[in-house]
């Protein structure tokens, strides 16, 4: 009887201390019948994207298709789903060009994250010859914890220290996952002598900096009030006007956007189902980051992008037979922590809740 005893005590301490707050913090991570399930559907997009990318692949491991092609189809595609999402709701073709001019705050004021994503992609490139693909990687999870500290200026909210030491745990995990993608050749472009640390310290922050402030921008926008509000599908229509139109300019400026739009690569995209299919996935994921932004928050994106690194990996090694190392093992240990601790105290967010009278908005 002592032994019973003793176990239901410990169960019933176990359940008041660890799941009874996570089931409390739920309800205040997913104030919504809706938001989890945009949080799955994200999670289940971004898995989707690495396995499609992965089988369009040559058995060489390169791409038999341009792969700037598909950005720019991309771009588009994401623009028509917004237009054909506000024709679907009673809009005219004609009105969708006149909310340039009613909101023309808003439209202007969406050039900056597009922007500061755009310069995003293409330090990337530049800083991929300055560093190795592992410590790039690696130095790339520096935005879990730079979103924690820039997320609390933008939304006057201020974390507690489990927050933070989850955001720890976090970053940790993703920083652990990347020590088992380091195969082949690793060597950076310049060699040490050449580049400065210090000036390779500086352009992976700039990036970091520009993915981190241009995601919780576009947040604040979206749940912008007054002046600065405007239904989201439109919104979404603004943020990728101005990134097809930086995207094209960039092209244009580095001779690529020539090759990019000849037909013969054009026409290697649409015949390939499976390029095709990363396509609309691509597009879906980002109307879908649009909806998580505006319900959700930019610091729970995080969470769901590091649930997707093990999904991820679970998946290569059933489908691929990719090996699941140990480090992906403990990876996914020390992101299950972080997603516990974090769901038993987050961070309430009153922005987080869609303004009512959007729809008349909209209509």
């Amino acid at each position: 009887m002592r032994v019973v005893s003793f176990v239901v005590h410990c169960s019933l301490y176990c359940f008041n201390r660890y799941i009874r707050p996570f089931i409390m913090g739920w309800k205040d991570v997913f104030p919504t019948p809706w938001t989890p399930i945009i949080f799955i559907t994200y999670v289940m997009l971004f898995v989707n994207m690495g396995l499609l990318v992965t089988t369009s692949k040559n058995k060489d491991g390169t791409f038999p298709y341009n792969a700037t092609t598909v950005v720019m189809l991309t771009e588009f595609t994401k623009l028509i789903i917004c237009l054909a999402t506000y024709v679907y709701q009673g809009n005219s073709v004609m009105s969708w060009f006149g909310t340039f001019k009613e909101h023309n705050k808003v439209f202007l004021l969406y050039f900056i994250p597009a922007g500061l994503y755009a310069l995003y992609n293409n330090l990337s490139y530049f800083n991929l010859q300055l560093f190795d693909p592992t410590t790039y990687t690696v130095l790339l999870q520096l935005k879990i914890p730079l979103t924690a500290i820039v997320y609390q200026f933008f939304f006057d909210l201020k974390l507690s220290w489990i927050q933070y030491f989850a955001v720890i745990i976090l970053t940790l995990g993703c920083s652990v996952q990347t020590l088992s993608k380091s195969h082949g050749n690793t060597r950076p472009l310049y060699s040490p002598d050449e580049v400065s640390l210090t000036f390779k310290m500086m352009m992976i922050t700039v990036q970091v900096s520009c993915s981190v402030i241009a995601g919780i921008y576009n947040e604040k926008l979206l749940k912008g009030k007054q002046d600065f509000s405007a239904p989201v599908m439109v919104q979404n229509s603004f943020m990728y006007f101005h990134s097809v139109v930086i995207n094209m300019l960039v092209l244009l400026f580095t001779g690529k956007l020539g090759a990019a739009m000849e037909w013969d690569n054009v026409r290697d995209v649409i015949t390939n189902h499976t390029v095709v299919g990363i396509i609309i996935n691509n597009a879906i994921l980002g109307v879908c980051v649009s909806l998580f932004l505006k319900y959700l928050n930019s610091i729970l994106k995080c969470f769901a992008s590091a649930m997707e690194i093990f999904m991820t990996a679970f998946l290569a090694w059933l489908f691929f037979h990719v090996a699941f190392t140990l480090e992906t093992a403990l990876a996914s240990l020390l992101v299950s922590v972080a997603i516990v601790l974090y769901f038993q105290y987050p961070p309430v967010v009153k922005e987080s809740a869609p303004p009512p009278e959007e729809k008349d908005v909209t209509k």
